[in-house]
């Protein structure tokens, strides 16, 4: 079967995962065994499923009990959001939280635990810079300069912040690198209009940030000094408008970036009306055009209606190098996996 369920968790009728916004589940290789685990926010804490090699996970456990609803008040991922990532570049993701003062880090251990909650920066948060929305001014995670550390990339009101990983966890000054992708720079009003995500497309070790406009997908590449050159539209699809497939938001047709292929390069998994569709990516940061893959996972096949519901996401869940497909459905956590002719088995 293409699709299999992969966990009896963190689902709607699986857990109680009723919501993303309240509950938000990323993927993340929490313990650097080259697998994609998951990590929940659940109400009393964070929740570890450790990816096996045939596609499924363990059972959860409660590995830290804040960046939660119920533990630190972190109510909502529109105004405290969380992402994943290796900022410390030891090989393991860490857990990077935006709360009212700014950014708080828990670095990822080799048990698949967190170590404790630190403040390391006094940016991105409510209360630190006016980052109140995460649909208005998105962060995101990202190696923009090939260091190793994932980065910081926040889209404010008047463009691209961002602030460098250090080897200790925490992260320098927030720069102003890119005047674009941004509600005053671009029209970029808001990330479920028009999503920007953050990957390597190109494969050169630096993310790019990839945008999907009005008109289809705009790449800015990431530079050796942490900045982005400027974007160019690369594709014309995956965009709002009727001329570029109609792709009107992020809650009914989301969008990631994820090396399906296993070419070292990050390609488009867009999740349409009727399925799943993939661009690969090109050596040149541009993108072929997309292929339809798989009739799941999308509102009108199989009945994932809206992404607050039923979140999906894409990552490498058992360590082939390609990109797999994790939906977050009724009766828990569904898996399709890459296969290296692009479709998914």
């Amino acid at each position: 079967m293409p699709v299999f369920l992969a966990l009896n968790n963190y689902g709607r009728s699986a857990g109680g995962w009723t919501s993303y916004n309240t509950y938000p589940r990323e993927l993340g290789d929490v313990n650097g065994d080259g697998r994609q685990d998951i990590v929940g926010f659940g109400e009393a804490g964070v929740y570890v499923s450790l990816g096996r090699t045939d596609g499924t996970f363990t059972a959860p456990n409660l590995v830290l009990r804040n960046f939660a609803p119920g533990a630190g008040g972190w109510s909502t991922n529109d105004r405290y959001p969380r992402e994943i990532g290796d900022v410390n570049g030891d090989g393991r993701d860490d857990i990077v939280g935006f709360g009212d003062a700014g950014v708080y880090v828990a670095l990822g251990r080799a048990n698949g635990t967190f170590g404790d909650v630190r403040f390391v920066l006094a940016n991105f948060g409510y209360n630190a810079g006016g980052w109140t929305s995460d649909n208005t001014y998105p962060r995101e995670l990202g190696d923009v300069n090939g260091d190793g550390r994932e980065d910081i990339i926040g889209f404010g009101q008047a463009g691209v912040y961002v602030a460098l990983a250090r080897a200790d966890g925490s992260f320098g000054a927030a720069n102003l690198v890119l005047r674009n992708f941004a509600p005053g720079a671009g029209g970029w009003t808001d990330f479920n209009t028009y999503p920007r995500q953050v990957g390597d497309v190109n494969g050169d070790g630096r993310d790019d940030i990839v945008g999907f406009g009005e008109a289809g997908v705009y790449v800015a590449l990431g530079r050796a000094n942490g900045t982005f050159g400027d974007p160019n539209l690369v594709l014309s699809a995956f965009g709002r408008s009727a001329a570029a497939g109609g792709w009107t938001s992020h809650e009914l047709y989301p969008r990631v970036v994820e090396d399906i292929d296993g070419d070292g390069r990050d390609d488009i998994v867009g999740f349409g009306e009727a399925g799943v569709y993939v661009a690969l990516a090109k050596a040149n940061g541009t993108f072929e055009n997309p292929t339809f893959e798989i009739p799941n996972f999308a509102r009108g096949a199989g009945g994932w209606t809206n992404f607050n519901t039923y979140p999906r996401d894409a990552g490498d869940v058992n360590g082939d190098g390609r990109g797999d497909i994790v939906g977050f459905g009724d009766a828990g956590v569904y898996v399709a996996l890459g296969h290296v002719s692009v479709d998914f088995l």
